[in-house]
C-alpha cells in the first residue's frame, strides 16, 4: 500500500470496500422516491401515534405534578 492507497475519511474507506453494481441508480442521480399509498398510511400511522404518546405523557406529568404541588 503506497501513501496513494490511502483513504482521506472513513466514507472513502467503505467505499473501496463495496463494489460497485452496474445499471442500479446511485444515491446522487436518484434522490426522490415514491413512497407509496402503504408509506403515506404508515407515516400517518406514526404520526398520529406519536401525538397520542406525547399527549398521554404530559397529562401524566401534569397530574404528577399537581399532586406534589397538593402535598
Amino acid at each position: 500500500m503506497g501513501h496513494s492507497d490511502k483513504c482521506r475519511t472513513i466514507w472513502e474507506c467503505l467505499s473501496r470496500l463495496v463494489p460497485e453494481r452496474k445499471g442500479v441508480a446511485g444515491m446522487d442521480e436518484n434522490k426522490s422516491f415514491d413512497m407509496g399509498v402503504a408509506g403515506s398510511l404508515t407515516m400517518v400511522f406514526l404520526s398520529l401515534a406519536m401525538v397520542f404518546l406525547m399527549v398521554s405523557f404530559y397529562r401524566r406529568y401534569k397530574r404528577l405534578v399537581d399532586r406534589k404541588d397538593q402535598e
